[in-house]
């Protein structure tokens, strides 16, 4: 028997006993023995190519493109995906097993998208993730092989971005293409392959397109965007708009939206490019109801601040104040952070509760605020460095007090404009955010006496002086503000809080004020301005004695008693070592009489003053006698 007959025989045993266990459902064994026969096929077509030279290149992928097609077939047809995943094995070897070397993009990338469609077409009968998986590699592994190897920008871009592009539309398909048929949900599998597939074609154009031609890169994502979208919306239409597939394809649409911003602009035209997409992604989030594309549009708004961030500083040349390109920047993101605030505020389903007036559904409600605040803190942000810059760059004599000057001038119209907004819209629970603010204004004002220096020989009139009575007034201000915003648990506390914090703040500014003074006036001399300030702190103290009398404010008598105590024991420990004989006497006279005189007013008139109450006022409880 020759050996040709003899192989002819064994292939024919080998055909019947693979029918005959189909047959009888044997599946492993006809699985093993179906999956023996395409390795034997792939065999035969390898000797007769590298061994006997009885095929040539083209012909030995041909034959190997149809032993893959027919072991897909039969795997499909027998709903056994091991043969599949053989036959598809042996197809993306084969271009390794039979290449002669040589460039053939054209040649090679048509075989893998011809076994690429096989999978698509099985894709249609069935749901084989792990096929998908597998070919999807296979294609990534020959792709970058060739490119590592053979590509050059010169002659070889233009099948690195045909073939590219025509892989990742067919992973857009076989990985959907059995759900869109049956209008059936799909798995994770499929949609981290869409991502991947995405991620690796983002990645080769890349490659291919930034160093030379980086504005047609950003067109080319955001095409890829387009093809998502698309795919989104047949899916919307053919299975579900509220199903997690639905969802994650419309995440990956816009995070390349998002990603071609930065590709194509450049400077300060990103954030404001991802400003303006935040807003506009918030107004069709609620255009056609999608909470991810509303969650998408605070995220490119979050991304935009950052933007702004990551271009710091905000000027290092001297510039002309608000009409310059980063202030009107900043400002544009700002005002889309405020846009994208009042749309989740006025569209926003009505759940989550702010006040009495404003509810709102979360998270619409918790992305409004996250986007005030965003709003907010950028703008006090810019007001902050483009005052403060402004001297700065210009480095002229005293420039630090100038700038703190001013920024305490700004930091008392940011709280105070703050609390009275709060105040005028009922919105009691977002009073913390200026306390915050107020907060910061005194960080700002403890900075400032760092630099508290004004050259002029006036005494208060200067301002240096004047920009911190104005924060100082601000507290005040607040201090009979807070109670008319509705807060009955914390008004009294928090309004004392201003006060008191309002005194001591002037305590220690009179305290800067006259050592100021006394260094650029020839009245007096620097010991005499050290006892004008204890003089200058009776006279406060005194003052807050009698305004706690005629106010019925039992804390501010007890301030300005303890003011008289400090004052006291700067005279006794100071001004006795410090000052010469004559200031003494009169530092000790003048902190001695105020002190005698309100003793006596208290005595006097605290019996009246702090007795009850008239009739008609007799529902508000007096105050706890002394």
């Amino acid at each position: 028997m020759t050996g040709n007959s003899f192989r002819r025989k064994a292939d024919w045993q080998l055909a019947r006993l693979v029918a005959h266990f189909r047959r009888k459902e044997w599946l492993p064994l006809f699985q093993t023995l179906t999956g023996i026969g395409i390795a034997v096929f792939y065999l035969c077509i390898f000797f007769s190519f590298h061994i006997y030279n009885l095929t040539g290149q083209s012909v030995s992928f041909g034959l190997a493109a149809v032993v893959t097609l027919l072991a897909v077939v039969m795997a499909v047809a027998h709903d056994a995906l091991p043969i599949a995943i053989l036959g598809v094995i042996g197809g993306f070897l084969s271009p390794v097993i039979f290449s002669a070397g040589g460039n053939h993009p054209y040649g090679l990338f048509s075989y893998v998208i011809l076994i690429d469609l096989v999978a698509l077409g099985a894709a249609y009968f069935r749901r084989w993730r792990a096929l998908d998986l597998l070919c999807f590699m296979g294609t990534v592994a020959l792709y970058q092989s060739w490119y590592v190897k053979y590509y050059r920008p010169e002659d070889q871009m233009l099948p690195a971005l045909l073939f590219v592009s025509i892989f990742y539309i067919l992973f857009l398909a076989i990985p959907t293409l059995y759900s869109l048929t049956r209008r059936l949900p799909e798995g994770v599998e499929s949609l981290t392959l869409i991502a991947v597939d995405s991620l690796f074609s983002l990645f080769v154009y890349y490659n291919v397109l930034y160093r030379d031609y980086r504005y047609a890169l950003g067109f080319v994502v955001l095409a890829q965007a387009l093809l998502v979208f698309g795919l989104y919306n047949v899916w919307t239409v053919r299975v579900s708009r509220d199903s997690r597939t639905a969802q994650s394809l419309l995440i990956i649409a816009l995070a390349l939206v998002t990603l071609a911003i930065p590709i194509q602009l450049k400077l300060y035209g990103v954030p404001i490019a991802w400003a303006v997409e935040g807003v506009v992604f918030v107004w069709l989030g609620f255009r056609f109801r999608e909470s991810i594309v509303r969650i998408g549009g605070a995220a490119a708004l979050l991304l935009a601040a950052g933007g702004l961030v990551h271009r710091l500083p905000l000027h290092s040349l001297p510039f002309t104040p608000i009409f310059n390109l980063p202030f009107g920047s900043w400002a544009l993101v700002i005002a889309a952070a405020t846009g994208a605030a009042y749309l989740f505020h006025t569209r926003g389903e009505k759940t989550f509760e702010l006040n009495e007036a404003i509810q709102w559904q979360a998270p619409d409600g918790l992305l409004a605020i996250l986007a005030f605040l965003l709003a907010f803190i950028l703008a006090a942000a810019l007001l902050t460095m483009e005052c403060a810059l402004f001297w700065t760059t210009r480095r002229m004599e005293n420039y630090a007090n100038y700038q703190f000057d001013s920024l305490a001038v700004l930091w008392s119209i940011i709280p105070m404009a703050t609390l009275w907004t709060i105040g005028a819209k009922r919105l009691a629970k977002a009073a913390p955010l200026a306390y915050v603010c107020f907060g910061l204004g005194g960080l700002v004002f403890l900075l400032g006496l760092g630099q508290y220096n004004h050259p002029t020989a006036v005494l208060a009139l200067n301002a240096t002086f004047l920009s911190k009575v104005v924060f100082i007034s601000v507290l005040w201000w607040a201090a009979w503000t807070v109670p008319k915003i509705g807060l009955p648990e914390f008004e009294r506390e928090t309004a004392l809080a201003f006060e008191v914090a309002g005194n001591v703040l002037l305590t220690v500014l009179l305290a800067f004020e006259f050592d100021r003074w006394s260094h650029h006036t020839d009245l007096i001399s620097r010991r005499m301005g050290l006892a004008l300030i204890s003089a200058a702190w009776a006279v406060q103290a005194f003052s807050l004695i009698w305004v706690g009398l005629m106010m019925r404010k039992k804390p501010l008598r007890v301030l300005g008693f303890l003011l008289f105590g400090l004052t006291c024991g700067k005279v006794l420990l100071y001004d006795t070592n410090e000052l010469e004989q004559i200031y003494r006497i009169v530092s000790f006279m003048a902190t001695g009489l105020l002190l005698l005189l309100a003793t006596w007013i208290y005595h006097r008139y605290s019996a009246a003053l702090l007795g009850p109450q008239p009739a008609e006022q007799a529902q508000t409880p007096p105050e706890d006698q002394p």
